[in-house]
């Protein structure tokens, strides 16, 4: 007598395939579903405490994305640097927590692409409106302005204050690391002795082209002393310049 079983073996395998994807199903939304109360836990006892005037938060969006603050008018009376740094330590903790909590749970699965990767961020609700703090720490404010981290931590203020100061003493200094090459006559070594091309230089593309920089001193013999060098490349002084002495 023949196996009944084997009357329908299409059947049969579709309903294993189905109860497999039920039992990974099921596995994925308990591992979610712990993942959820946990970062609700992880939050209420290690990050909430320690943030001040907060009226109340939640968590939301996919993977616990948001972690959404209600803060009050002190933090809107913060300046945007003081916002950064508030900010900055909250996000390091969450996004570490989390980070390794989805991890943990296997909610990524195999996905790896940067695509699928979904980066968190703070939510700050204030009566000023709302602000978005990433994890790539730039903050954009309630009129929808974006404020880069280089902003927010002063590098932005520091570069242009020592382009400043370099444009204001360039008499006195030498060539340096990306100098405008329009600059390097201007500087303390004045114009240079020669310039050398490298080969073929019209025909290569601009990115492959260099220029020698050269400021030569001879003694009161004719023989060569010192030698000045920098390269020049896209318009920039490419690195350090160089300093050689002979006969000393």
């Amino acid at each position: 007598m023949k196996n009944p079983l084997l009357k329908y073996p299409l059947f049969y395998i579709f309903s294993g395939v189905v109860l497999v994807i039920l039992v990974y199903s099921i596995v994925d939304f308990i591992n979610y579903y712990k993942f959820t109360k946990d970062m609700e836990s992880y939050v209420a006892q290690n990050i909430a405490p320690k943030i001040k005037n907060l009226k109340g938060y939640s968590l939301s969006g996919a993977k616990a994305q948001h972690l959404n603050l209600s803060l009050g008018d002190d933090f809107d009376r913060l300046s945007l640097q003081e916002k950064y740094l508030f900010l900055k330590p909250i996000m390091a903790d969450y996004d570490d927590k989390r980070g390794n909590m989805i991890y943990d749970y296997k909610l990524n699965g195999d996905k790896t692409t940067m695509d699928e990767i979904i980066l968190p961020d703070i939510i700050i609700t204030t009566n000023k409106g709302k602000y978005e703090y990433s994890s790539t720490d730039s903050l954009t404010d309630p009129s929808g302005d974006l404020h880069l981290s280089t902003e927010l931590d002063g590098t932005d203020e520091k570069i242009r204050q020592e382009l400043d100061y370099k444009e204001k003493n360039i008499a006195s200094l030498p060539p340096y690391d990306g100098m405008f090459e329009s600059d390097i006559s201007r500087s303390s070594w004045g114009p240079p002795t020669s310039i050398e091309y490298s080969q073929n230089y019209e025909a290569m593309r601009p990115d492959r082209r260099s220029k020698w920089y050269k400021w030569i001193t001879k003694d009161s013999y004719g023989r060569i002393i010192e030698i000045k060098s920098l390269i020049v490349s896209e318009g920039f002084v490419l690195g350090e310049p160089s300093v050689s002495k002979y006969y000393q």
